[in-house]
């Protein structure tokens, strides 16, 4: 069964790209939640700090590829964003 376009792991010339700033990502410095959707680090941290600012709600946010409902879990968030941030 082929995979949607927009559900697997976007690729340029063999190295994977952030779909969300269209870079290229290693493996390592990415993460993604079990729906296909590869997301740098760095576009993490900007997506769940916003999401934090925001108010209580960043608790049930969702992949930040436009469309995905797949729920951040609060791993990716302790992994990323540090204590002072979470307090904002």
């Amino acid at each position: 069964m082929d995979k949607n376009p927009g559900e697997m792991a976007l690729e340029q010339d063999g190295d994977m790209m952030c779909q969300i700033d269209y870079m290229p990502v290693e493996k390592h410095n990415s993460k993604n939640l079990g729906c296909g959707h590869t997301v740098c680090n760095e576009c993490w941290v900007d997506y769940i700090e916003q999401k934090i600012k925001e108010g209580h709600d960043c608790i049930h946010s969702k992949c930040p590829v436009h469309g995905c409902s797949r729920e951040v879990t609060l791993d990716i968030i302790e992994t990323l964003v540090n204590k002072n941030s979470a307090k904002m």
